[in-house]
């Protein structure tokens, strides 16, 4: 046979994996070990045998690499091998095993061990050898070989030190200052005349006679592992204590907790990316939630169940966790009802599930009608297109039926069977399609209706009593979910802010009653009736004290959106409630998402008088252009209104690049009214294989926006102070941001660039004459705001065609170090009750043809 130790110039690790998840495992080990030297990564059932380059006499190198090896996050138990041997017969004798334990080796084994578990102050201050020299007369003997059947060698323990057991060698006491171990052997495959237990009583007489060393089967310092699989053995050491199944996060696990490994695999299946919401929605004691965070941190994540006694476990375990790491609360966890999910549609990016079983929990019966209607909510919070659902089930059966029956919704990206003690289950992954609800669940036309409010109030500073027309406008957003209500109320809100409006917003009520825990099911048809007349006079009490805010506001101009969103069964009654108001539009869904805000933009404007030029035709493209020099006191500013902001943005840890970043924005009118957005961008592909840049955006709270500023603002980008000015000049829109000098990044200190939307060439643009504009810089990226916020460029504002040389080379090698120094993680979003409020915006770049994912509602605009 061929015996040897292992390699002088490399190390193997043994690890155990959840059986089934081998192969994500080994992309795991692959990805997370990419700046070691890896030779081999190879997955059997249940294990994974990694070889990597690491010289024996790079002590630094070995250590940072063993520590690596512990921190992948599937693997169970991680083992490193010391010695193997490959044909070895088993098949008569045990002594020529013995004798593998002198060529073993025993120095590489003491290293690994000295740098994980060696306490010289602690437990072993009192041991005086902890190195990897045998004793000096050691010779292992015995009076006949060992055969199977005969009865295995007494170890001398500390367990059971009686003088009278005989052992066939080594110290009769435990000794103080000599290290403690256990042999363990683990055993595959057929052919083998040995049982495990005699193999481990074996080698752990022959390691006791070698070192001296005492057994303790309990309070061990080292743990020896003989690894058998056929012909091929190892010889192991433990770097583990406790099995990684729950890492210790859980201290109140339930009977059905999910364990940490295979809760590592779902989250790995679903590929999180920067600035998602991850959602476990059956979250149980808590072991998706928390081991999403851990890798995840930048991520949102969300965490809720029916039950009580698991959201009890649940904030148990997350207590521990924050006691654990000195840390505030990672995840947001709430009481809820799945197939009553109270989360806006469309803002959950990633839904998680481990999904009852039908065995301890539930049952396979009412499995059948949870699994769909699960389901069902899923795919109404779900992000169309992007969003995705790792659903773990050993109800096979019941998943697939469900999976058919919302297959409208739901398509399968891929499948693992996993086995978790001794069950069969498997995890599916699956893609949100672009279909939002259909007529039969979820109606997709809401409406807007516009309400003109003008009346006349007195100025009481004009002289003579003059009478000034103040515009107040009401703008209804009605109908079913999935529409696009939310999405245009954002967009609403910062379009006419932007051209100088107040605009106040009232949420959904019902929705407010829904989040503060009212369930329909649990009314009677008493309640329920009361319950709807005191949700109108709710709705009625709150509009009425937002319109006499728009009384009392001191701008002249002001708008109140409303979310009234409807029910499936009561969507038509609503529409033809407003069938015959004089200012009644529909806009359909003859173009794509971005076209279709533009066109219900467009509607508004026309409807309420405001000419904004082609700002908003579907030609439109956004232009920019640098300025060199604004004239403040010419005479055309007196005949211009402007309205100016404050703006302060901050690129959030884990942004990368110009379409794979996260970034909050600050901005504070003249009336010191503040607004937060939270902006994350990320590339996703096609149906047709090419490649998009999506654009979320979601109001924050300004508690919320300070929270993230202290806690994720990315290190390696500055934050970006500009003042914007925005005005009317030659019926065109501008946006002029002059960015502060003293307190912007190098490139980006004392720059003015000028911003519209129009679908004429520059070159027929009628530029205002106090600006002074230089050249067109649309779509040159060293402009772009993440490359601004970058430390590392030289100053742009003044340069000249030898500078913008430099500049350029100097921005792709910013954009090379951001690539290798930054990770992929998401900045964490805003907290529930701006997911509940949050409009999420698509902005798919650059395939304007590609239908959104929930262009297939209708929006109907009726202005009175």
């Amino acid at each position: 046979p061929s015996m040897s130790s292992t390699a002088a110039d490399s190390l193997t690790f043994w690890c155990t994996c959840p059986p089934g998840l081998e192969d994500l495992a080994r992309d795991e080990a692959l990805e997370s070990l990419a700046s070691f030297d890896v030779r081999s990564v190879e997955a059997s059932r249940g294990r994974l045998v990694c070889n990597i380059a690491a010289p024996l006499a790079d002590g630094d190198s070995q250590n940072q690499l063993i520590r690596s090896v512990l921190n992948l996050r599937m693997p169970a138990n991680h083992f490193l091998v010391f010695y193997e041997c490959c044909p070895f017969d088993l098949s008569e004798s045990l002594d020529r095993l013995i004798d593998l334990v002198p060529q073993a080796n025993w120095q590489l084994a003491m290293s690994a061990w000295r740098t994980l578990f060696y306490e010289p102050d602690g437990r072993h201050s009192e041991i005086q050898n902890v190195g990897h020299e045998p004793l000096p007369d050691y010779k292992f003997t015995r009076s006949k070989p060992y055969q199977a059947g005969d009865s295995q060698p007494k170890l001398q323990s500390s367990e059971d030190p009686s003088p009278n057991d005989q052992a066939p060698s080594g110290p009769k006491v435990k000794d103080p200052s000599k290290l403690s171990f256990r042999c363990t052997c683990y055993r595959a495959g057929s052919g083998h005349s040995f049982q495990s237990m005699e193999v481990a009583a074996a080698v752990g007489a022959a390691v006791q006679d070698y070192f001296g060393w005492n057994v303790d089967l309990k309070n061990y310092d080292i743990e020896v592992v003989i690894w058998i699989e056929g012909p091929l053995v190892r010889i192991c050491l433990s770097l583990n204590r406790l099995c990684m199944d729950f890492r210790g996060q859980l201290v109140d696990v339930g009977s059905t907790a999910l364990r940490s490994t295979i809760a590592a695999g779902m989250i790995r299946l679903c590929k999180p990316r920067s600035g998602e919401i991850i959602c476990d929605c059956m979250c149980g004691s808590g072991s998706i939630p928390l081991e999403a965070w851990t890798t995840h941190q930048n991520a949102y994540h969300l965490a809720g169940d029916c039950h009580p006694v698991a959201i009890d476990k649940c904030a148990a375990n997350i207590a521990n966790w924050c006691q654990r790491w000195d840390q505030r609360s990672p995840v947001e966890l709430i009481r809820w009802n799945l197939c009553q999910f109270p989360v806006r549609p469309g803002t959950v990016d990633v839904f998680l599930a481990d999904l009852p079983f039908g065995k301890r929990l539930g049952s396979r019966r009412e499995n059948a009608s949870l699994y769909p209607a699960a389901l069902s909510a899923m795919a109404k919070s779900c992000v169309p297109v992007t969003g995705r659902a790792c659903l773990l089930s050993a109800d096979r059966k019941n998943l697939s039926r469900a999976i058919k029956l919302m297959s409208e919704y739901w398509t399968i990206a891929r499948t693992i069977g996993v086995g978790i003690g001794g069950i069969t289950a498997s995890i599916v992954l699956l893609n949100r399609t672009a279909t939002t609800k259909s007529a039969a669940s979820y109606r997709r036309y809401p409406s807007i209706i516009i309400i003109n409010m003008n009346h006349d109030s007195s100025n009481s500073g004009a002289a003579g009593g003059n009478v000034k027309r103040k515009q107040i406008y009401k703008v209804v957003l009605t109908g079913g979910p999935c529409g696009g209500k939310t999405t245009s109320l954002a967009r609403i809100t910062n379009f006419f802010q932007s051209l100088g409006w107040k605009v106040y917003r009232i949420s959904e009520v019902a929705y407010t009653f829904m989040s503060g825990g009212m369930v329909f099911t649990e009314l009677n048809e008493e309640t329920i009736y009361e319950f709807q007349k005191n949700l109108i006079f709710a709705m009625m009490q709150i509009e009425k004290t937002f319109d006499d805010l728009a009384n009392a506001d001191s701008n002249d101009k002001v708008m109140i959106v409303c979310d009234r969103g409807n029910a499936i069964q009561v969507d038509d009654q609503v529409a033809n409630a407003w069938v015959g108001h004089p200012y009644y539009d529909v806009i359909d869904n003859s173009t794509d998402f971005e076209d279709k805000l533009r066109r219900m933009l467009q509607c508004i404007c026309d409807r309420i008088g405001i000419d904004v030029s082609d700002r908003l035709s579907l030609k439109a493209r956004k232009l920019k252009f640098l300025v060199g020099k604004v004239d403040w006191n010419h005479p055309c500013l007196e005949n211009i209104k402007m309205h100016r902001f404050q703006v302060e943005n901050r690129f959030l840890a884990g942004s990368v690049s110009c379409s794979e970043h996260s970034r909050i924005r600050s901005r504070q009118s003249t009336d010191q009214d503040f607004t937060y957005v939270h902006t994350t961008r990320h590339i996703t592909n096609t149906a047709d294989g090419r490649q998009q840049v999506v654009e979320t955006k979601r109001p924050l709270s300004s508690h919320t926006y300070q929270l993230l500023l202290r806690a994720q603002s990315s290190r390696d980008h500055l934050a970006i102070y500009k003042s914007r000015c925005t005005f009317l000049w030659d019926d065109q829109y501008y946006q002029l941001d002059l960015f502060d000098k003293d307190r912007c990044p190098p490139a980006a200190s004392g720059l003015v660039l000028l911003e519209t939307f129009s679908a004429k060439p520059p070159s027929e643009l009628n530029f205002p004459p106090f600006l002074s504009i230089r050249r067109e810089v649309s779509g040159e990226s060293r402009y772009r705001l993440f490359n601004l916020a970058t430390p590392q460029l030289p100053p742009i504002a003044n340069d000249d065609e030898d500078h913008d040389s430099v500049s350029v080379q100097a921005l792709h090698d910013c954009e090379a170090d951001c690539a290798l120094l930054l990770s992929s993680a998401a900045a964490a979003q805003g907290a529930i009750g701006e997911s509940q409020q949050a409009g999420v915006q698509h902005q798919q770049q650059p395939d304007q043809s590609k239908t959104s994912p929930i262009s297939n509602g209708q929006v109907q605009v009726a202005t009175n």
